[in-house]
């Protein structure tokens, strides 16, 4: 597995790089290096650091500190260290400037990128993300990408989401329940029938998966100890919310589906029939990533054996974009509840 994704690290570098030696790159990494010299001009240190998937771009030229590192995951010029950027060769507390270039929306795991930086942060010190806006013109063709063929394209960070998490201040319990909150709560929001409700019910369910998927970078942006165990505090694990969420939009529309006049008795059964076999793969998918992170006290029926005999092979929690939530989102738009169901 580690092999396969350091080949689909290293084939998104090299397109990166094509296309950052085209006009269009050129100018953006002018822009880019242009923005960060305002920072950096008037910021001081001993160590500064730069972290990305492409190399030959440096963009803490114009700093004023001696001592710049240049790292990457493959050799090159202008590369002084090649690391992985979820593991730094650092001490804690050592880089007074650290700069994301790419690192965080094209990494298999941006919580723990986060994590690492967080650690080797002076507590004074300043990290700089540059990454492609999700909303512009390149961020679609990215998403695009990621959709059909480069499953790291998919990979991106709602930075926005976390910047007003993290400065919320409220506490991380409050944030977990939020999302388990807004990712339930869809289902009763669907119950209530029509096209608005239809379309707020799936905003619900992507608002609520999304703020759950960032609770682990919220903690680490915020300084949480990273060996503190985790039901220790952990209030809502992040593993059911995506779950929960499915079941209990999918248990309302097949409700709603299922109670629409006109519809005979047979194609009711199905429908119900369906809607809860849905709604309990959700809920064991639920139970078997809890069972993964030690949070399941109750020995019930071994989730794994029966997801082993329906031939069902449940993803990751963070390698799955919000694809499913977003074409949720995108159907509810229809009005019509069978599409989004």
């Amino acid at each position: 597995m580690n092999r396969h994704m350091n080949t689909e690290c290293s084939d998104i570098s090299t397109r990166l790089e094509s296309w950052y030696a085209r006009d269009n790159g050129r100018y953006l990494l002018a822009c880019t290096q242009a923005a960060c010299r305002e920072f950096l001009d008037t910021s001081f240190g001993y160590h500064i650091l730069q972290l990305g998937i492409t190399r030959e771009q440096p963009l803490f030229d114009s700093s004023r500190i001696n001592h710049r590192i240049y790292c990457a995951a493959r050799p090159g010029q202008g590369i002084g260290l090649v690391a992985d950027a979820a593991e730094l060769p650092f001490d804690g507390d050592s880089i007074d400037i650290v700069i994301a270039h790419h690192s965080l929306e094209f990494t298999a795991n941006p919580h723990q990128v986060l994590r690492e930086i967080q650690r080797v942060l002076t507590p004074q010190g300043h990290l700089l993300v540059v990454g492609f806006n999700p909303h512009s013109l390149m961020g679609a063709n990215l998403y695009l990408r990621g959709l059909s063929r480069q499953s790291l394209w998919r990979r991106h960070l709602s930075l926005r989401l976390i910047r007003s998490l993290t400065n919320s201040g409220a506490p991380i319990a409050q944030l977990e329940l939020l999302g388990l909150v807004l990712a339930v709560g869809a289902g009763g929001l669907a119950l209530l029938g029509g096209w608005g409700t239809l379309v707020l019910a799936a905003a619900s369910l992507l608002l609520g998966v999304e703020v759950s998927r960032l609770i682990p970078a919220v903690r680490a942006l915020r300084g949480d100890a990273p060996g503190l165990a985790r039901a220790a505090h952990t209030l809502v694990p992040d593993a059911v919310v995506r779950p929960f969420g499915h079941a209990a939009l999918t248990a309302a529309l097949t409700f709603v589906l299922v109670s629409e006049t006109g519809r005979s008795g047979v194609a009711g059964l199905v429908l119900l029939g369906v809607g809860a076999a849905a709604v309990l793969l959700s809920l064991v998918q639920a139970r078997t990533l809890l069972r993964r992170q030690g949070l399941v006290s109750l020995e019930l029926p071994d989730s794994a054996e029966l997801v082993e005999r329906l031939g069902v092979r449940f993803p990751e929690r963070y390698e799955v974009p919000l694809v499913i939530e977003s074409s949720v989102l995108t159907l509810a738009l229809t009005g019509v509840t069978g599409l989004p169901w």
